[in-house]
């Protein structure tokens, strides 16, 4: 799922000219992760995704404002 989206994100948009802490793929691979498999907790898919997948942690707080901010 994260290559598909990783993919798709790249051929249809340019890149983000600053760098973030997590990808745009990341961030909504991770999102349809709680919505799939986690009944919708952020903080559960936060953690999964940490301890399995070996993604950069970032606070709740931080996760959330970075993936309002996707266009």
């Amino acid at each position: 799922m994260y290559c598909f989206i990783d993919d798709f994100l790249r051929s249809t948009r340019p890149q983000a000219p600053h760098k973030r802490q997590l990808s745009d793929a990341e961030l909504l691979t991770t999102a349809l992760l709680a919505a799939r498999f986690f009944g919708g907790n952020l903080a559960a898919a936060r953690r999964y995704m940490q301890q399995h997948w070996g993604m950069k942690a970032l606070d709740k707080s931080g996760f959330t404002r970075q993936l309002h901010r996707l266009h």
